[in-house]
């Protein structure tokens, strides 16, 4: 995706930490931009590129949508 995930959960919900993971780099620059440009900021977000499918799987997600 482009991202638009993470900045739609950013602009409606309050987060005391996001991590959001996407498969594209492209997708990380843009979301990272786009959320500085909204005034949302970066603070509480990582933005990882990876493959959802390739994650430890002790790790721990609140919210995972894939397509």
């Amino acid at each position: 995706g482009s991202g638009m995930h993470t900045y739609c959960l950013m602009k409606y919900f309050k987060f005391n930490r996001l991590t959001s993971i996407d498969i594209s780099p492209y997708a990380k620059k843009y979301v990272k931009h786009l959320l500085e440009y909204a005034g949302i900021g970066c603070d509480n977000v990582s933005l990882e590129a990876g493959d959802i499918y390739n994650l430890d799987s002790r790790l721990k997600f609140d919210f995972i949508d894939r397509p």
